[in-house]
């Protein structure tokens, strides 16, 4: 049996029914397919190429071996190959297939995601980028359960150039968020939130249902946060990125970035972050690592928003 899906505006036709993804029947040929398979590490040696232990990839392929979990494939700009270990199961299999390789797969279609969280207070939204537990999921919770915020999008961004209006917007792809045990309080004070399930087995991680929460629309893009963390004292400071820094800076927040290079798309993603944030307002909030979660959320809260 075959599972269609919409991912990111991709028409993904998978071999392995995708957990709780929700499906979407599409007709004619997919544009992108996933299919279980024998996965082997490429061979060493290839030019242009970049080798980790557990991944390999370059303009053609990216191999990345979760141990304990799977191991995945992928060839070219459409096809996802991957082969599950004995021991795990299909729910840890289905979240790395999600957080990583159709990033890839995106990567490869030049579409690029912010490694972001974004709200909306009526017909305007924030996005918060950063990278992984700086807190984007948390702050979006807390604005939407303190500040009556709609929580748009979780952790991976798609922002879209709408040609009737001129504006750049976001529009939910994804529709959960996904909190550690502690934060599940918020939920609680959130309408339209569906109870929590886990995410993978033996972590601490839920992911809640926000089909009933988000906005059924297109929101425009208004303001763009980068969220940081260094070894400063314990303060936090507020700035205003402008010129063409604000691209050289905000290309870092795409998710998996790092891949770009060698997946043969520099250019491509240059121009489709300098289209996005030469007509929005970027500004950086950094934070030190003594500043606990709970005074960095109070400060976005009372000061920013």
């Amino acid at each position: 049996m075959k599972y269609q899906y919409s991912i990111y505006g991709l028409k993904t036709e998978s071999h392995l029914k995708l957990g709780v993804y929700p499906l979407s029947p599409f007709k004619g040929s997919p544009d992108v397919m996933i299919k279980k398979a024998k996965v082997r590490r490429p061979k060493d040696g290839m030019k242009r190429t970049v080798y980790k232990p557990y991944s390999v990839y370059n303009a053609d392929l990216y191999f990345l071996d979760v141990m304990g979990i799977a191991k995945y494939l992928v060839k070219g700009e459409n096809e996802v190959l991957l082969q599950k270990h004995p021991e795990a199961n299909w729910q840890d299999v289905i979240a790395f297939l999600f957080d990583s390789i159709f990033t890839v797969i995106l990567v490869k279609n030049d579409i690029f995601l912010f490694h972001a969280s974004a709200v909306s207070f009526g017909k305007k939204s924030v996005m918060f980028c950063g990278a992984a537990g700086i807190g984007k999921s948390t702050l979006a919770a807390s604005l939407a359960a303190n500040k009556g915020a709609k929580i748009i999008e979780d952790d991976k961004c798609l922002v879209q150039f709408n040609k009737k209006s001129g504006k750049f917007q976001i529009k939910n792809q994804y529709p959960f968020i996904e909190l550690w045990k502690p934060q599940l309080g918020l939920v609680k004070k959130i309408k339209g939130l569906v109870p929590a399930s886990r995410i993978r087995e033996n972590i601490q991680k839920f992911r809640i249902n926000i089909q009933g929460h988000r906005p059924k629309r297109a929101i425009n893009l208004d303001q763009i946060i980068l969220l940081n963390m260094s070894n400063m004292e314990d303060r936090i400071d507020y700035t205003e990125i402008k010129g063409i820094q604000k691209v050289n800076v905000a290309k870092n927040y795409s998710h998996m970035h790092h891949v770009v290079p060698t997946l043969g798309k520099n250019k491509e993603h240059f121009m489709a972050i300098s289209k996005i944030v030469q007509g929005i307002p970027v500004h950086s909030i950094n934070k030190s690592r003594l500043t606990k979660l709970e005074d960095f959320i109070r400060y976005i809260e009372e000061e920013i928003i």
